[in-house]
C-alpha cells in the first residue's frame, strides 16, 4: 500500500520535515550528482587509457671509457724537473716531467757519429767498385777515428792502383817481347828458307865437281844454326806467351778478389749502417722519452713521491692520469641497478641522468643509452644475498649498467664547463609504458590473491 500523498491545504499545518520529504529535490543537488558521476566515468576512461613512463632508478658516477693512463719511464734517470700535482689539469703533449739527458744524448751523439762514418764509407766503397771518382768528403765534421780510417781506405786504395799499374807494366813488357820474338822469328824464317836453298844448291854442285865438300858442309852448318835459333825462338815465344797469359790472369784474379773483397766490405756496411740506424732511431726514441708528456688531456691523479735529483725506477709508476673530454666518447655513466629491477633493463634503453653537482631545475638533464649491463651481480661490501634490505631480500645484491652519453650539453653553465670523472649521477632508465588504472587495480588484485590463499 502506497504512501499517501498530502494535500497542499494541509501541508502547512505539516512539521518541516514532511514538508521538506514530500517537496521536489532542488536543482542543484541533482546537478551535483550527475557531474560527480561523470567525473567518475571520466576519470575511469582516463585511467584506463593514460599512460605514463615507467622508469628505473639508479645512482651512480661518470667514468672513463678508456682505463687510466699510467705514465713511466724507460729506464733508470734522475729526476731533473717535476712540472705537475694532484689534480692539475694537462693538456695533450704537455711535460709532466723532465729526467737526466745525459746518457741518452750521449748515445745519440755516439750513434749519429757512427752513422756519419758508414755513410760516407758506403759511399766510398759504392764508388770504388762502380769505378767510378771518389767524392770529396768534408773531413772537418769527423773525429780523430774516422779520418784515420778514411786515411787507411785512401791507402788501401792507392796500394790497389800501385798493384794494378805494376800488374799492367808487366803485361805491357811481356806483350813487347811477345811482338819483338814474333819479328825475330819471321826474320829467322827467312835466313832458314835461304840456308836451306843455299844448302840445297851445294848438294847439288858437289857430285859434279861444281862446289867443294867443304863449302856444302858450312852452308848445312849455316842451315842447322838458322834452324836451331827459330826453334830456341820458337821456345822463347810459348815462355813469353805463357808468361803473358800467367801476368793477366794475375791481373784479373787480384781486381776480381779485389771486388770481391770490396763488395764484401761494402755489403757489411751497408748491414752496419741499417743497424745503426735501428740503434740511432731507439736512441733518438729514448732521447725524447727524457720530457715524460700526456699522451691525452687529463686529470694529474697521482704523482711517485719523488723530488727533484731523485732515481726515477724502469718502468716504475712516476703519475697516474684520468683522461678527460667527451667530445670523443670518452665519458660515460657507470650506475648500479637494484636486483628488483634489472629484468626490465635491456641495452639500448633510453636514460636520462642528473648531475648532482648541477642541480636539473636550473641546468637540465643529460641524455644517454644503456650501452652495456653486467651478466652478473655484484654484492655491496658488508651485505650478503638473502639477508635484509627490502621486500626482495636482496639486499645489497645490484647489477652494473653502462650508459653513453648521447647529449652532453647543460644549460646556463659556464664557458669553461666540462664533464669530469667522478661526478656523482642519478640515472632515470626509460623501460615502457604503464596504464594509470595499473596503480589502482594492482594492489586491489594483490590483496585478493593473498586474500584467497590459506597461509
Amino acid at each position: 500500500m502506497g504512501r499517501r500523498k498530502i494535500r497542499p491545504e494541509a501541508m502547512e499545518f505539516q512539521p518541516d520535515a514532511v514538508a521538506v520529504s514530500e517537496g521536489e529535490p532542488p536543482v542543484q543537488a541533482r546537478i551535483a550528482v550527475y557531474v560527480i558521476f561523470a567525473c567518475l566515468v571520466f576519470g575511469g576512461l582516463w585511467a584506463w587509457f593514460s599512460e605514463l613512463d615507467r622508469v628505473v632508478s639508479a645512482s651512480g658516477m661518470l667514468v672513463t671509457r678508456v682505463p687510466s693512463i699510467v705514465v713511466q719511464p724507460l729506464e733508470t734517470a734522475v729526476v731533473r724537473q717535476i712540472n705537475v700535482r694532484p689534480g692539475d689539469v694537462v693538456r695533450r703533449g704537455a711535460v709532466l716531467a723532465t729526467l737526466d739527458p745525459t746518457f741518452a744524448s750521449a748515445d745519440l751523439g755516439q750513434l749519429a757519429a757512427k752513422r756519419r762514418f758508414l755513410s760516407a764509407f758506403v759511399v766510398l766503397l759504392a764508388a770504388e767498385l762502380d769505378g767510378k771518382p771518389l767524392p770529396a768528403l768534408d773531413e772537418s765534421a769527423m773525429d780523430g777515428e774516422e779520418r784515420v780510417r778514411l786515411t787507411l781506405f785512401a791507402m788501401r786504395k792507392e796500394e790497389f792502383k800501385a798493384k794494378v799499374e805494376a800488374n799492367d807494366r808487366e803485361v805491357a813488357l811481356l806483350e813487347d817481347a811477345v811482338a819483338a820474338n814474333t819479328a825475330e822469328r819471321a826474320r829467322l824464317g827467312e835466313q832458314a828458307n835461304l840456308a836451306k836453298e843455299i844448302e840445297g844448291m851445294f848438294g847439288k854442285l858437289v857430285p859434279g865437281g861444281g862446289a867443294s865438300r867443304l863449302e856444302y858442309l858450312g852452308a848445312l852448318r849455316e842451315k842447322l844454326r838458322v834452324d836451331d835459333l827459330a826453334a830456341k825462338t820458337e821456345e822463347k815465344r810459348e815462355q813469353l806467351v805463357e808468361q803473358l797469359s800467367r801476368a793477366k790472369m794475375e791481373r784479373q784474379a787480384f781486381v776480381s778478389n779485389w771486388r770481391a773483397q770490396t763488395a764484401t766490405q761494402l755489403l757489411e756496411a751497408r748491414q752496419n749502417l741499417d743497424e745503426v740506424d735501428h740503434s740511432l732511431a731507439k736512441a733518438s726514441r729514448r732521447s725524447e722519452l727524457v720530457e715524460l708528456s700526456a699522451v691525452a688531456d687529463a686529470i694529474v691523479k697521482e704523482v711517485a713521491p719523488l723530488s727533484e735529483g731523485s732515481i726515477a725506477k724502469a718502468a716504475e709508476t712516476f703519475c697516474v692520469l684520468v683522461p678527460i673530454g667527451d667530445a670523443d666518447g670518452a665519458l660515460e655513466a657507470e650506475v648500479s641497478i637494484a636486483a628488483a629491477d634489472i629484468g626490465h633493463i635491456r641495452t639500448g634503453n633510453q636514460a636520462r641522468l642528473k648531475l648532482a653537482a648541477y642541480p636539473f631545475q636550473r641546468h637540465g638533464f643529460l641524455d644517454g643509452v644503456v650501452r652495456m649491463v653486467s651478466p652478473d651481480a655484484f654484492v655491496a661490501e658488508g651485505a650478503a644475498p638473502g639477508h635484509g634490505g627490502g621486500e626482495d631480500g636482496a639486499g645489497g645484491v645490484h647489477y652494473k649498467a653502462r650508459i653513453r652519453l648521447t647529449k652532453t650539453t647543460l644549460r646556463d653553465v659556464g664557458p669553461d664547463f666540462r664533464l669530469l670523472p667522478g661526478m656523482t649521477v642519478s640515472a632515470e632508465i626509460l623501460v615502457g609504458k604503464r596504464r594509470v588504472a595499473t596503480y589502482i587495480l594492482d594492489p586491489v588484485i594483490r590483496g585478493l590473491h593473498e586474500a584467497l590463499n590459506e597461509p
